[in-house]
Order: C-alpha cells, then sequence, then structure tokens
C-alpha cells in the first residue's frame, strides 16, 4: 500500500502540457469534473462551455483533491471509478474539510444507482447522474450554480 501510494503521488506530479495549460487559463470556474475518461471531460467542458459554465477537468482523484486545495468550485461532478482513489473517498475528504463541506457533489457513475443511491446518501452526496448521459440529465444541477 505505501509503495503504491508513493507510485501513484510520483505519476501524479506528471501533467500533460494540455492539463497545465488548462489549469493556468482557469483560476476560477464553477464546476470541478473529476472523470478519468477523456472524452468525457472534453465533451462536458464543451458542453458547459456552450451554456457559459465554466468546468475544469482533472484526470485523477489526487489531482482533483489537489485542485480542491487551491480553488472551491460552486459544484463538483465525481466519477467513482478513478485510477488512484476511488470517488466515495474523495467525497469523505470533500465534507470532512470545512472550506469544503458544503459544495454540492454529484456522483457521474456508470455504477447501477441503487448501490449509489445508498452510498451517496451515507456521504452525503448531493446526487448522482447515471452513465451513459443524455446532456438534459445534467439540468439537474443548474440550481446549485445560481448561489454564490
Amino acid at each position: 500500500m505505501i509503495l503504491e501510494n508513493k507510485i501513484v503521488e510520483y505519476l501524479d506530479k506528471f501533467e500533460t502540457e494540455m492539463e497545465e495549460e488548462s489549469i493556468n487559463q482557469k483560476s476560477e470556474y464553477d464546476i470541478l469534473l473529476v472523470e478519468d475518461d477523456q472524452e468525457t471531460v472534453n465533451l462536458l467542458t464543451s458542453y458547459f462551455e456552450s451554456i457559459n459554465i465554466i468546468c475544469k477537468g482533472v484526470l485523477s482523484g489526487f489531482k482533483g483533491l489537489k485542485e480542491l486545495k487551491r480553488y472551491a468550485p460552486k459544484l463538483i461532478l465525481l466519477d467513482i471509478i478513478l485510477p488512484d482513489i476511488n470517488g466515495y473517498e474523495i467525497l469523505k475528504r470533500i465534507r470532512a474539510e470545512e472550506k469544503l463541506k458544503d459544495i454540492p457533489v454529484f456522483f457521474l457513475t456508470a455504477i447501477p444507482s441503487v448501490e449509489v443511491e445508498k452510498k451517496s446518501l451515507d456521504l452525503g452526496a448531493t446526487g448522482s447522474i447515471l452513465k451513459p448521459f443524455n446532456l438534459t440529465d445534467f439540468d439537474v444541477i443548474y440550481k446549485y450554480l445560481e448561489k454564490k
């Protein structure tokens, strides 16, 4: 486990040029998307941008946690199955942080909804969006973006 954590930390230090540009360009944003599938990140960030919502995507759980230390968004879209740390553990850490605990968190997942609903309630998730999704499935989040 210790070796695994060191490997993940080491790999997490490598950021692609695209991610670095993204970090430099988007210092403030509405949604943090933590999702390991690059195509999903591209689709959702482009979609939200087209409706004037700023969305920043990161490709791992540890990068998401690192980003949350830097900036607290209005809302978090969080995949559950990630290569480094699962979304349930990330949500536990978010709810334990004073500056983050009230941020609405929606799981974005392919895990059957019954299982996710139980865990969501236990951990304090605001809701979940099941993959594969339609873009209209995100209508539920817009009311949370009006705050702040």
